[in-house]
């Protein structure tokens, strides 16, 4: 009768979108875990070092090393002979091996009241230029300078090797690069 057809159409509708959901949510699993094999295959490198073994962790370089600047140095603050005081301009030219020029100077007693305080740059720390000539990354070798505060951005206490976060620095430059505001000349 037309009751039962109405209550058997209602089931077919109910079992047929029954059968929906459950194709729907398998093909959700069948890509979800597709996505989850790649993501893991883009995750162990296909060329490694032996010494390296696993998949390759995600991190933020905050979680790797420390992230800050200089404290200010004032105009008033230069002296005819000292340490060296740099500016990006001065580690664009180490990190292209040139002689450093026009180099200012500050105080020793400034330069350990800075390394007393807050830390001062150490061998083995990155140096990446934020002003005029954007994403110079430089390598910190073993002589005692200070830098200008907002023109340079500081990575310390790297927990990794540092040769490496400086070649993936220079690789990811053009990223570096998108992050500028203002007028600014690209490395």
């Amino acid at each position: 009768n037309t009751r039962d057809r109405y209550r058997t159409s209602r089931c077919g509708q109910a079992n047929c979108r029954l059968l929906q959901a459950t194709r729907y949510r398998h093909t959700i699993l069948k890509t979800t875990q597709k996505k989850k094999m790649k993501t893991t295959e883009q995750k162990v490198p296909t060329l490694r070092f032996p010494e390296f073994e696993g998949e390759w962790e995600e991190k933020k370089l905050g979680e790797l090393a420390q992230l800050g600047s200089s404290k200010r140095v004032y105009i008033s603050d230069y002296v005819e002979n000292g340490i060296p005081f740099y500016r990006g301009k001065e580690i664009t030219e180490l990190k292209s091996n040139k002689q450093t020029s026009e180099i200012l100077y500050i105080s020793q007693e400034l330069y350990d009241k800075f390394k007393v305080s807050y830390g001062v740059p150490k061998e083995g720390d990155i140096l990446i230029t934020a002003v005029g000539t954007l994403g110079n990354i430089w390598l910190v070798d073993d002589h005692k300078f200070y830098f200008k505060d907002g023109n340079l951005i500081w990575i310390s206490n790297i927990q990794i090797s540092n040769h490496f976060l400086a070649v993936l620095l220079e690789r990811d430059k053009k990223e570096i690069e998108k992050t500028a505001i203002g007028s600014s000349q690209k490395a």
